[in-house]
């Protein structure tokens, strides 16, 4: 082999032991950020910066479900479909979530509003299956649907869990280890955060995935326009994740948690800027011999 391709070979091999292979990832409907939230109702853009975000779609409900909670008369409502977002983020010990409804640029009056959120999860035993898990009620199956309820007209507000198995409601339980507010402005906002130890959703953890859908239905009387349940200014609107997701447990949406790991600082070792040395070395001998072989 003649030298400026022996060169040339050398270059190449001590430049490539440097830049290994990049891994390979399935993409994941949505993607958890790491972070901390405070659960007070506000998605603040700098306190959210770091989460995974998709958009919420429209919703028509089906004939046969039932909707467990009576609604204000909104017939004369001009409102319509609402646009919202979902994001998410963890940290080691908790899963944050928000969904942030706008209203078309209406504002809810502080004391003229409800809304309420259904989320739906399945995490175990197979987090990723999307069925229910227990073939009974007994014990309760830890995955099932939570319901949050706020109604700033009466003024009332209601959660529970109600654990799902594969031969229907297991029970009804209070709703431990999950921190939530619900907040209107702008945009009507529910936030939670999920105790990853503490809560139902106990069967995962940073770097897990598993499946999650959700409903939220908003109404209210926008600001300074007289508010009454009859008026005929109301504005509401519905929303699900993901496309397509009902009650029962199809159509869900996978969520994975971000392994909230610390990227170490890179510094150079020796052994590396030696390879660098020899590879940026042996290219500038090539390059010196083919000009010469040029003259």
């Amino acid at each position: 082999m003649r030298p400026r391709w022996l060169l040339l070979a050398i270059s190449v091999v001590c430049l490539l032991a440097l830049f290994p292979a990049a891994a390979m990832s399935q993409a994941a409907t949505v993607n958890a950020g790491c972070g901390t939230a405070k659960i007070d109702g506000h998605v603040y853009q700098n306190e959210w910066a770091g989460a995974g975000k998709v958009e919420l779609f429209g919703w028509t409900k089906p004939a046969e479900v039932d909707i467990p909670v009576a609604l204000p008369d909104v017939e004369a409502s001009n409102g319509g479909p609402a646009r919202g977002q979902l994001w998410v983020m963890n940290d080691f010990d908790k899963l944050y979530l928000a969904t942030r409804i706008s209203l078309d640029g209406a504002t809810l009056h502080n004391n003229w509003w409800l809304g309420m959120m259904h989320i739906l999860f399945t995490d175990e035993p197979d987090a990723l299956d999307g069925q229910w898990a227990a073939p009974d009620c007994d014990p309760l199956p830890g995955e099932g649907w939570i319901w949050t309820f706020e109604d700033r007209m009466v003024p009332y507000s209601e959660d529970w869990f109600m654990g799902e198995s594969q031969l229907g409601v297991c029970d009804t339980e209070p709703l431990v280890g999950v921190q939530w507010d619900a907040e209107p402005d702008t945009s009507l906002v529910f936030e939670y955060a999920f105790d990853l130890n503490a809560s139902e959703l106990d069967n995962v953890e940073p770097g897990d995935c598993f499946r999650l859908g959700l409903w939220v239905y908003a109404v209210g009387c926008e600001r300074g326009t007289g508010c009454s349940d009859t008026s005929g200014n109301w504005v509401a609107g519905d929303r699900i994740w993901p496309a397509g997701f009902q009650y029962i447990p199809t159509g869900f949406g996978e969520v994975c948690l971000d392994p909230c790991v610390v990227e170490e600082e890179f510094v150079p070792e020796v052994g590396s800027l030696m390879l660098l040395g020899s590879g940026l070395a042996g290219l500038a001998g090539y390059a010196t011999l083919r000009w010469r072989t040029r003259e």
